[in-house]
């Protein structure tokens, strides 16, 4: 039985998150499959290899959760630290949606944008500031990110600044493979009221 001393964790919600990350491995292992007695959904992982830009080559664990939510990834997350000591970092990696801001577009997050979060906000754990003004706010919680992802992240958009992204040709070829073609436009709607008072989609 071969061992695995994985550097850092990837853990995906979706199918497609996972069949996407897997993607980039080199040197993929056998699935390994665990079934949920309390889910229809299966527990997928894998382990294969990720080259830095710098030369170096990481092993990773990939692992797709049976089921979305907070406690499925606390979960996922702790066996995974559990099983293997050598992991150093655990990313939660997936597709997001996201709200343009209209009059600073350089603040909003567009089709195919990366983000990166410094931290964690758990909004399941707030309390309501003014019951007239209905103001919630979350309670503050210490979950910063790690520092080293954040600088790295960091350094990585410098690099886009000026010239092509790094990410640009590792997406392509998650689209060759998957059979999916990207959208050649990002389209903004914006939710209007009619004189009847009926909701409408305008695209911008």
């Amino acid at each position: 039985m071969t061992r695995h001393y994985p550097s850092f964790a990837i853990i995906t919600a979706l199918e497609k998150e996972y069949r996407t990350v897997k993607i980039l491995f080199k040197h993929r292992t056998k699935e390994i499959i665990e079934e949920v007695s309390s889910s229809e959904e299966v527990s997928k992982r894998v382990f294969g290899e990720i080259h830095s830009i710098d030369g170096g080559i990481h092993e990773v664990v990939l692992s797709k959760l049976p089921d979305m939510g907070n406690l499925e990834a606390a979960v996922e997350c702790e066996k995974l630290l559990q099983t293997y000591k050598s992991i150093r970092h655990v990313l939660m990696v997936g597709i997001a949606g996201g709200i343009p801001n209209l009059k600073k577009p350089k603040h909003h997050v567009r089709l195919g944008d990366i983000v990166v979060s410094k931290g964690v906000i758990d909004y399941g754990n707030v309390k309501l500031e003014s019951l007239r003004y209905n103001k919630i706010i979350p309670r503050p919680k210490n979950r910063k990110a790690s520092d080293m992802l954040v600088e790295n992240a960091k350094k990585l958009k410098n690099i886009s600044d000026s010239q092509k992204p790094p990410w640009i040709e590792h997406i392509a070829r998650c689209a060759r493979e998957l059979g999916v073609t990207r959208p050649t436009k990002d389209i903004l709607w914006v939710l209007e009221r009619n004189e009847n008072g009926k909701n409408l989609l305008r695209e911008l």
